[in-house]
């Protein structure tokens, strides 16, 4: 069984005294891609080389909303510079916006994302997206590009089912964190339902929002196969299908290099 991680911070002060054996645990437990998105020119300088050491972990170049007040021209042109430089920068991310902390100012964070979609288009990367209490306003900078052509994922998913409705009419892919393991996720397993399995790619989003029944502790890339059953559930398949069903899926987007073997299978209404 052949994993994905779409989502996973490696390069965080979490993982500097081990990350050699939390590579190696993914690896035991069938993840075989791990991308590790940026969250400011420094960190994605850093996931480049963790990229550049590791085989089975890609990168993503990007600024989160959070450093959207103290990010630069200088910065942006080391992103890019990045890019084009490693064949493993696989995206541009993580970027988007966030209204929800309010740690930078909006006008700050719409102006950064919109370099970072036009990076996207330019280098023909899609686009690793965070979004809290700002979907309108994303959609809509996504809107000003000819967003036909635009591919990209919203991340750790916490919108609404009219949002959930309007990310998927672009075509765009939807990915949900371990907290839909937890008992009183009930409403955002609910929101998997819309999801069509062809949208769907998996990640922890570690080292935060560990699942059961590592709650409360540092998530990892090895973490993810607990995702699998709650899927299983949702969509009536088997843990294999969706995770082949996942990894095409993650490889389609990304471009991983995967040799995928089996055939994808998809439930439509009451039959496969």
């Amino acid at each position: 069984m052949k994993l994905i991680d779409t989502h996973c911070h490696l390069d965080l002060d979490q993982y500097k005294d081990d990350v050699d054996a939390v590579i190696k645990r993914a690896a035991a437990a069938g993840v075989e891609r791990v991308i590790c998105p940026g969250i400011n020119a420094t960190s994605s300088t850093k996931c480049a080389h963790l990229a550049a050491e590791y085989p089975r972990v890609f990168a993503a170049v990007g600024i989160h909303p959070h450093d959207a007040d103290k990010a630069t021209d200088t910065d942006l042109s080391r992103l890019r510079e990045l890019a084009i430089s490693n064949d493993k920068i696989v995206a541009i991310g993580e970027v988007g916006l966030d209204y929800f902390k309010g740690y930078s100012d909006p006008e700050n964070q719409k102006r950064l994302f919109r370099e970072c979609v036009l990076l996207s288009k330019e280098l023909d990367l899609p686009l690793i997206m965070h979004t809290r209490d700002a979907g309108e306003d994303l959609l809509n900078i996504i809107k000003e590009t000819d967003h036909f052509t635009l591919k990209g994922v919203v991340h750790c998913f916490s919108g609404d089912l009219e949002f959930l409705k309007k990310v998927l009419g672009m075509d765009l892919y939807v990915s949900f964190a371990g907290n839909i393991t937890f008992e009183k996720a009930s409403g955002l397993r609910d929101m998997i339902k819309h999801v069509p399995p062809e949208r769907l790619l998996l990640e922890t989003d570690a080292p935060y929002i560990a699942p059961e029944p590592f709650r409360g502790r540092r998530n990892e890339p090895a973490y993810v196969r607990y995702l699998l059953e709650v899927y299983a559930e949702i969509y009536r398949l088997s843990i294999e299908d969706i995770a082949r069903m996942t990894t095409h899926n993650a490889d389609q987007l990304f471009r991983l290099g995967m040799e995928e073997t089996g055939a994808i299978v998809y439930p439509i209404r009451d039959v496969l």
